[in-house]
């Protein structure tokens, strides 16, 4: 039950990249978002395609010892290709998004080290552990939350 209801989420959200790769005009927000090239312009299709790509990693090979560390790879390298493409308009938003992947990769090194941690390592890391994550993503909250203020006003 839960494969066929993750097949479909998944055919769903490739069709909305399909939909968007095909009708791209009918998404205004994307086109004031995103830059005039072709890599900018279909730029959600590759966040969908990131998005997916990592969950379905995370699904099939999370369990294994190795298994974090391709999943810190793969979102690595988006991250590098999107601070290498650079398909926002507006630099803010461009900083915003290499903040929230600076932001996964930190949580996700941090995890790649207690994953794969000798069998002594002591039970007060695990505690100290989730308060890091949870002020990682507190300042990535205060940071997004920042730049939307700043669009509004």
């Amino acid at each position: 039950m839960n494969l066929a209801y993750g097949a479909i989420v998944s055919a769903g959200i490739l069709a909305v990249a399909v939909y968007y790769g095909v009708k791209m005009e009918l998404f205004k927000e994307c086109l004031t978002t995103f830059g005039d090239t072709k890599v900018s312009m279909y730029q959600p299709v590759f966040m969908f395609i990131d998005r997916v790509g990592f969950s379905l990693l995370a699904v099939f090979i999370g369990q294994y010892s190795f298994g974090s560390y391709i999943l810190l790879g793969w979102v690595t390298t988006y991250t590098v290709l999107l601070a290498i493409s650079n398909p926002y308009k507006r630099k803010r938003d461009y900083y915003r998004s290499l903040a929230t992947q600076a932001a996964t990769i930190l949580i996700l090194c941090l995890y790649c080290c207690l994953a794969n941690s000798p069998a002594d390592i002591p039970a007060s890391i695990f505690t100290v552990a989730p308060l890091i994550v949870l002020a990682v993503l507190m300042v990535n909250l205060a940071n997004n939350c920042t730049f939307v203020i700043i669009q509004i006003r």
